[in-house]
């Protein structure tokens, strides 16, 4: 692999080709596993579907609207 700048250009090309969507994927399947697992726990516990469902958008709205914020700039 060449060094200087055109060896980090291809660099980041890979990684923005490759490993960016297999690590997106993989947090969405964590996320997912947790979130069907804080629900089977809470609706155990007498939680209402709704009320869950609320709390969570809460949550995904504190987490990524700073994200969006500084990300959406670039």
């Amino acid at each position: 692999m060449t060094r200087g700048a055109g060896g980090e250009t291809v660099a980041w090309s890979y990684f923005c080709r490759d490993v960016v969507p297999f690590t997106a994927m993989v947090v969405v399947e964590c996320v997912t596993v947790g979130s069907n697992t804080l629900f089977k726990a809470a609706t155990l516990r007498g939680l209402s579907f709704y009320v869950f469902v609320f709390y969570t958008y809460v949550v995904a709205t504190l987490v990524l609207l700073p994200l969006s914020l500084i990300f959406g700039r670039y």
